[in-house]
C-alpha cells in the first residue's frame, strides 16, 4: 500500500509529501480521527515511503524496490508496530520502543514506529513515552494513531505534529467497495451511505442483512397508516436486539426519510440514497409536509440517541413508531 492506493485524504497526504519534499520530517506525528477512516493505512504508506529508495523523486513508495517489497511483506526492520497487549499499552512496550531507538536504522532511511490505539497507554507508559519525545532522534519517526486524542496527555499532544483524518465522503467509500471488494455499484452506494464515512464500518456490515432490512424498512414506511397499527409496531422486532445493530438500522430508516425530504424540496433523484425505491420516496414526499418529514427524522434520531444512552430498547422503539404513525 502506497499513497497512490489510498482512497481519500488527499490533503493529509499532501501535507506528508510536502514534509518529504522539504526534508522536514517531524519526529512525532499524531494521526487522529474516527475509527476506520484510513489513519493506520496512511501511517503504513508513510513509513514505506520514508524508506523507499526512490521516495525523493516521486514522494511516494515505488512498490518495486527491495525496501518496498519488505514493507509489503511485513518484515521491514525499519517499520515497527506497537500495539496493546490486553486492555492497555504497558510501560514495557515503551521501553522496548526506546531500545529500538538507541540504534540507527539497519538499512538507512528512517525507523518508523507506529503505535495504534495510542490512547490505550496507561499513565506510566505515557510518562515513559514523554521522555522519548523530549529527546527526539532524527533517524526515528513516531506515529501515534487514535480515535480519542482527548485521552492522551496534553504534554504528549503538544510534542506531536497533528494530522486530522475526517470521515470519508460516501462516494469515496462506495468507490472503494466497488473497486476493491467487487461489490455491485448500487449495493456499494447503499452500504457507503450508512457507514458514516468509515471504510472499515462499511466492510464490517453484513451486506445481505443490511439490504434485506432496508427493503423491510422501505416497505414498512410505504404501508404506514394504511395497515393495522399493530402490524407497524411489529417492526420493532426487525430492528434487532443489540444496541449497535439497532442504531445502525435506525440510520437506514433515517436515510429513507432524508431522501423523502430531499425529493420533496428539490425533486432531484440523483441525490437520493435509496433512488431504486423511488415509489416509496415519492409516496412519503406527497403524503407528508416538509415539517412532518423533519419531525420523523427527529423522532428516529432521538430514538438512536436514547438507545446509545442505554434507554429501554423496546419502549424507546415503540414510542418512535407511535410518533411516526401519527404523521
Amino acid at each position: 500500500m502506497s499513497f497512490k492506493d489510498i482512497y481519500g485524504h488527499e490533503k493529509q497526504i499532501a501535507v506528508l509529501q510536502a514534509s518529504m519534499a522539504k526534508g522536514r520530517i517531524a519526529q512525532a506525528y499524531l494521526f487522529y480521527g474516527m475509527k476506520g477512516v484510513g489513519k493506520r493505512t496512511t501511517a503504513a504508506a508513510f513509513a514505506k515511503a520514508l524508506n523507499c529508495g526512490r521516495a525523493s523523486e516521486i514522494l511516494d513508495a515505488c512498490d518495486t524496490c527491495p525496501s518496498c517489497l519488505k514493507a509489503d511483506h511485513g518484515n521491514h526492520p525499519n517499520i515497527v508496530n506497537v500495539e496493546a497487549k490486553g486492555p492497555f499499552i504497558q510501560r514495557q512496550a515503551i521501553l522496548e520502543l526506546q531500545d529500538h531507538m538507541k540504534f540507527r536504522p539497519a538499512e538507512g532511511g528512517r525507523r518508523v514506529i507506529i503505535m495504534a490505539d495510542a490512547d490505550r497507554m496507561n499513565a506510566v507508559a505515557a510518562n515513559t513515552l514523554l521522555k522519548t519525545l523530549e529527546e527526539p532522534s532524527p533517524a526515528h519517526v513516531l506515529i501515534l494513531i487514535t480515535a480519542r486524542p482527548h485521552f492522551l496527555p496534553l504534554t504528549i499532544l503538544s510534542r506531536c505534529q497533528q494530522v486530522r483524518f475526517n470521515p470519508l465522503p460516501a462516494s469515496t467509500v462506495a468507490r472503494f467497495l466497488s473497486e476493491r471488494r467487487s461489490i455491485e455499484e448500487d449495493a456499494a452506494r447503499l452500504l457507503a451511505a450508512s457507514a458514516g464515512g468509515s471504510i472499515a464500518a462499511a466492510m464490517e456490515t453484513n451486506r445481505e442483512s443490511f439490504l434485506n432490512f432496508r427493503q423491510t424498512a422501505m416497505n414498512t414506511i410505504a404501508a404506514m397508516n394504511r395497515t393495522d397499527p399493530l402490524e407497524t409496531l411489529a417492526f420493532v422486532a426487525e430492528l434487532g436486539q443489540d444496541r449497535k445493530e439497532i442504531t445502525d438500522r435506525l440510520a437506514i430508516l433515517m436515510n429513507c426519510y432524508r431522501d423523502a425530504l430531499i425529493y420533496k424540496e428539490t425533486g432531484e433523484v440523483g441525490a437520493l440514497i435509496n433512488g431504486d425505491r423511488l415509489d416509496v420516496i415519492e409516496d412519503v414526499a406527497e403524503r407528508l409536509s416538509g415539517v412532518e418529514i423533519i419531525d420523523c427524522i427527529r423522532s428516529v434520531e432521538g430514538a438512536a440517541k436514547a438507545i446509545e444512552g442505554n434507554a429501554n430498547k423496546a419502549l424507546t422503539l415503540e414510542l418512535m413508531l407511535y410518533k411516526l404513525l401519527k404523521k
